[in-house]
């Protein structure tokens, strides 16, 4: 898998040939082409790119298996949303005793709001922070190149329409729906979970959910 991760980063992204990419100083999508730099890899998964590795891995036992146990679902409950390719991701660990950390338990849950205080401010203003000391010794090689392959997969019957527009947001059906991804796909298993994705984008079009963009920054 790290020679394809090389592949994304070091050539069709870089050299600005990809157009889904994730731009430097945009965390949200529509990301546009406001900076040459990128940050994040969208849609590994599309059959322009050609590297079936993504799909394999996206659907495979030991993916599938560790959602299914967080989830608590069973298999046929699981659709197909993103994957996508974050390009040196970074952690920065103590290696003496720090306090510089602060965490909101349970936002990853939530979409960010506009109205939500600058954490580069005062952090402990955002409802629900606290500060965290850090131990030293838990550190990281600053000097090893780092990607993280960040897929999500949703849960098909619970997920509803705000889990709609923030899957959709992305434009995956676009490609997803085509002939040319679906072709790609030598499982049953990443089939149904294909069709579950479009189930849920076709539920929206006729609820007439707004898909919209869950923020814009």
């Amino acid at each position: 898998m790290s020679w394809h991760s090389r592949a994304l980063q070091e050539g069709i992204v870089r050299q600005g040939d990809w157009p889904h990419r994730r731009v430097v100083g945009k965390q949200f999508p529509p990301y546009g082409d406001s900076n040459p730099d990128s940050w994040g890899v969208q849609h590994a998964m599309h059959p322009t790119l050609d590297e079936p590795a993504f799909v394999r891995w996206y659907t495979s036992d030991a993916v599938v298996d560790v959602v299914k146990q967080l989830l608590g679902r069973e298999e046929g409950d699981l659709q197909m949303e993103l994957s996508n390719l974050l390009i040196n991701p970074e952690s920065h660990s103590a290696l003496h005793e720090d306090s510089c950390l602060f965490v909101v338990p349970g936002s990853h849950k939530q979409r960010a709001l506009s109205e939500t205080p600058d954490a580069s401010k005062n952090p402990l203003d955002i409802p629900g922070a606290i500060q965290v000391t850090l131990q030293p010794g838990e550190t990281y090689d600053a000097r090893a190149q780092r990607a993280t392959l960040h897929p999500c997969m949703g849960d098909a019957e619970l997920g509803g329409t705000v889990r709609a527009r923030n899957i959709l947001q992305h434009g995956i059906v676009d490609w997803v729906a085509g002939d040319a991804f679906e072709e790609t796909l030598t499982t049953e298993r990443a089939r149904k979970m294909r069709e579950r994705l479009l189930e849920m984008a076709r539920m929206a079009d006729e609820k007439g959910v707004g898909v919209g963009y869950s923020s814009n920054g």
